[in-house]
């Protein structure tokens, strides 16, 4: 079993600051270049609590399929939770851990 509370800590006050750090770094990375970037080649979905919410993104689930084909949308999810991927989304492939 997973301990919630430590991996909401670590999405706090890691994940956040890790996602601005990088989003900024993308932006003034951007800015640096003369040909932009072309468009992303796979997506990774990261969820390791609260399921949930996967059920409910799954107009983001079909939005990045139709982007990048489903053989390149890749959920991150512990074991444990790997069934409500099993259920809500059965054309994306998987990484468990």
């Amino acid at each position: 079993m997973t301990n919630v509370n430590a991996l909401r800590w670590l999405d706090r006050w890691i994940g956040m600051p890790a996602c601005w750090f990088l989003t900024a770094w993308r932006r003034l990375t951007d800015l640096a270049r003369r040909a932009p970037n072309g468009p992303p080649r796979s997506i990774v979905f990261i969820k390791l609590i609260e399921q949930g919410s996967t059920v409910l993104a799954s107009a983001a689930l079909r939005r990045a399929i139709e982007r990048v084909g489903k053989e390149n949308v890749y959920f991150l999810v512990f074991e444990e939770n790997r069934f409500i991927l099993a259920r809500s989304s059965r054309s994306v492939s998987e990484l468990t851990y």
